[in-house]
């Protein structure tokens, strides 16, 4: 027992001394309960889904080497955005087939009047087809990108949250036909 903590000793001793054998040490990390120390006037970090909007993409959406060179179109477009939240747009409820990528940019001003009630909220298009701008009131349905289960789970919610991942338009707003005002403007008439 005497010889145990002899040797347990000079182990401290010699860790303490940084003269373990000319190896050296591993410094074990304290671990502290909270989140971890972020110094006073250092800048947030902003919520982000580019990584699981590329998870989409390349996974499900845009899968397999058929679509390899839209897939590579779509990442750039998404990696070339300077947008934090990006939407995937997708056919409809029952089929969730890949339409366009959006940029949602919160907290700006609308300039367009399809910026919809929640004028904190603009969503434009970077890639793909559908309406190159729309608001909430178009939306019929939110969805989050579940990457376990490679698959799209619908979210109980009205309007854009940090986890909408992927919508689907209302049909009167993916048709063209006086839906989202970013469809094609018809023309009027001057007499």
């Amino acid at each position: 027992m005497e010889e145990r903590r002899r040797l347990e000793k000079e182990h401290r001793a010699a860790i303490r001394a940084e003269s373990f054998g000319g190896d050296e040490v591993p410094v074990l990390a304290v671990h502290r309960r909270g989140p971890p120390h972020r110094p006073r006037g250092a800048p947030t970090r902003k919520l982000s889904n580019k990584r699981t909007i590329h998870n989409a993409l390349s996974q499900v959406c845009l899968a397999g080497a058929h679509c390899a060179a839209a897939l590579d179109d779509a990442l750039s477009a998404l990696e070339a955005s300077p947008a934090d939240n990006h939407i995937l747009l997708l056919k409809d409820d029952a089929v969730h087939v890949f339409r366009g990528l959006f940029a949602v940019h919160r907290g700006g001003t609308a300039t367009t009047a399809s910026a919809g009630a929640n004028a904190a909220v603009q969503v434009e298009k970077i890639y793909g087809r559908g309406p190159s701008r729309f608001g909430e009131e178009h939306i019929q349905s939110f969805y989050k990108y579940n990457s376990a289960s490679r698959s799209f789970q619908k979210l109980p919610a009205k309007s854009f949250t940090f986890t909408t991942d992927a919508i689907v338009l209302t049909p009167k707003a993916s048709s063209g036909k006086g839906g989202a005002a970013s469809f094609k403007a018809r023309a009027i008439p001057t007499y």
